[in-house]
């Protein structure tokens, strides 16, 4: 391989432009393969961590005048400036309701668990504190998307949870899977297409370099 890219270097201007795009293609499938592969697990990990806001991806989901035991979960998505704040409402119905991962109780109605971000806003912004009411614990950084994430978990009324809420019997602590097998070898063939796209754009400058090759020839055969 040290040979070849010496003797392309060597062999003037078109060796060396079809010496670049090989090399660039190269580099181009190979940083597309790396990103996407390194990329995914940190989305996945994210993804489960706060798989358990989402109803849909609970293993059990209930009729809501079921009488087993179960919390009611509602999510919406609130703006302060621009910036997104999750809100979670819940309500546990029964003796022993489910409790989201890391949590060690449900916040009473009126009262509100937030992610260290949005207490970090809410202690200078009062406004934040009369939206989402009495602050009594924090969630932890297991259960939020990231350090940034604005989250607030607010316990509510059963006539709220009626209106908006759905009924929960277990949290689910993980998210689909984003990349699959399948789709590690859909990311391989794309980089496999790239490389020979590369190696076909360089088939050009190879031709000129052959035409130039045979005339450089047929002139010394004349004299």
């Amino acid at each position: 391989m040290i040979r070849l890219a010496v003797r392309l270097s060597t062999a003037g201007l078109t060796r060396l432009a079809t010496l670049v795009i090989m090399t660039l293609a190269v580099s181009i499938g190979t940083a597309v393969l790396m990103v996407t592969l390194g990329l995914a697990p940190a989305f996945q990990s994210r993804a489960d961590r706060t798989a358990w806001m989402h109803a849909s991806f609970s293993p059990v989901v209930i009729d809501p005048d079921s009488p087993v035991t179960h919390t009611r979960m509602g999510t919406s998505i609130d703006f302060y400036y621009g910036e997104p704040v999750d809100v979670v409402t819940l309500l546990g119905v029964g003796s022993s309701p489910p409790l989201p991962p890391t949590f060690h109780e449900l916040p009473p109605e009126g009262k509100t668990i937030v992610s260290p971000k949005l207490a970090e806003l809410m202690r200078s912004q009062p406004v934040l504190r009369q939206r989402y009411g009495e602050v009594i614990g924090l969630v932890d950084d297991d259960a939020l998307a990231g350090p940034d994430h604005l989250l607030a978990v607010r316990g509510m009324a059963m006539e709220e949870a009626d209106v908006s809420a759905l009924p929960v019997v277990e949290f689910a602590d993980h998210a689909p899977r984003l990349l699959r097998s399948g789709e590690v070898q859909q990311v391989s063939t794309t980089v496999r297409l790239v490389i020979l796209l590369g190696a076909n754009c360089s088939r050009p400058c190879d031709l000129q370099a052959h035409r130039r090759a045979r005339r450089t020839q047929s002139r010394r055969s004349r004299r």
